[in-house]
């Protein structure tokens, strides 16, 4: 009901108020704008990072890609517009996500992955 009633009065230029969040498929279609929270209703965003004691040995390669690894709201928003859109899952939105994003994916996994190939986008760039 909340994404319906957006969209209707955002297609007719009226200003509307939701609760709202991002990453979300509305953040990539549309311009959205976020209120002030002066009075902390919502409390504030916060990342955790927890892991066990003793991962980084045990796991050399999964810390390396977990130190890489950043996803943003507006390239999670835009895999959500494409399950909204296109009713695909998230496994083939992660696969959509590897196809047009090598140079990212490369970044995070290239030398960890034996026989991975450097994008052609790279191949010049040492």
């Amino acid at each position: 009901a909340m994404e319906t009633s957006f969209k209707a009065a955002y297609d007719k230029g009226k200003p509307i108020v939701v609760t709202g969040w991002c990453p979300h498929f509305l953040c990539a279609l549309y311009d959205v704008k976020f209120l002030a929270d002066d009075q902390g209703i919502y409390g504030y965003s916060q990342d955790y990072h927890v892991v066990r004691e003793g991962f980084r040995e045990d796991y050399p390669r999964a810390t390396v890609l977990l130190s890489r690894m950043t996803l943003v709201e507006s390239l999670l928003s835009e895999m959500l517009v494409w399950m909204e859109s296109e009713g695909i899952d998230f496994k083939q939105a992660a696969a959509r996500f590897v196809e047009e994003n090598p140079e990212l994916v490369w970044y995070w996994i290239g030398d960890l992955v034996p026989g991975m190939e450097k994008p052609k986008s790279l191949a010049s760039a040492g």
